[in-house]
């Protein structure tokens, strides 16, 4: 788009129009903030700017600007007598730069998906990658339980799956799942420290933490593998044996 001024000047954001080799001097060799800058670095923002227009007398380019959107550099504003031309992240500008990046794609990722604190404080959000769900989860603490015990834990699901001593019981236990198949955990350790971790998310569903020991032997004597369909069992067998003593 073409705007005609008085005095024989025009504004144009046509990018094929810019003189990017005098941006580029200017810049360079003249602006205190990005004195230095290599032609190539100047070629690549005029390219990934959203927008430039750039300001021109009688055919000349005298003026240019860009959107600050390129992810290769930014502007600051002079403030003070040093004027801030350094954004390293030691740097007080790249420190609120960072923040602003970090908060921008906190908040994008609750809006996409929901990822949240809030929406990660769940035991099956981190069992779904071993193939859990939520019916295949009721079903696996169901069958450890009898008729009245397991209607009793589809109607509190939610508040179980959502405990936060619960979620942190199955969030260790899943990544010491993680060190196992990585190699830092030796397999011989395995029965060993699952079955004590197991322990500990039973006492988290029973409120019950002087029963640990019981807890490790009930689940010893099912004796789950070490496979992902395992692995879940015992996470429904330890979600189990807490809810039964919970209500004793």
């Amino acid at each position: 788009m073409k705007k005609e001024l008085p005095g024989g000047y025009e504004l144009d954001d046509s990018a094929a129009r810019i003189d990017v080799a005098e941006v580029w001097r200017f810049l360079s060799k003249e602006s205190y903030w990005a004195k230095g800058r290599p032609y190539e670095t100047q070629k690549q923002l005029v390219q990934a700017a959203n927008r430039v227009v750039g300001l021109y007398h009688e055919n000349r380019q005298i003026g240019f600007a860009r959107t600050v959107s390129d992810g290769i550099a930014i502007a600051s504003r002079l403030t003070g007598k040093k004027p801030l031309t350094w954004v390293g992240k030691h740097s007080k500008l790249g420190e609120l730069v960072g923040r602003t990046v970090h908060d921008a794609i906190k908040r994008s990722l609750a809006l996409q998906n929901s990822l949240t604190p809030l929406g990660q404080c769940s035991a099956l959000v981190h069992i779904e990658r071993f193939g859990a769900g939520r019916q295949s989860m009721i079903e696996g603490v169901d069958s450890f339980l009898s008729a009245e015990e397991g209607q009793l834990f589809r109607d509190n699901f939610v508040a179980i799956d959502r405990d936060p001593i619960t979620v942190a019981a199955v969030v260790a236990l899943v990544h010491l799942r993680d060190n196992l198949s990585w190699g830092i955990v030796p397999e011989s350790c395995w029965r060993e420290i699952l079955f004590s971790y197991g322990a500990q998310l039973s006492m988290g569903v029973s409120g019950k933490v002087d029963r640990g020991l019981q807890y490790r032997t009930q689940l010893a004597s099912e004796g789950h593998g070490t496979d992902n369909p395992s692995f879940l069992r015992l996470i429904y067998h330890a979600m189990a044996v807490g809810f039964r003593d919970k209500w004793t």
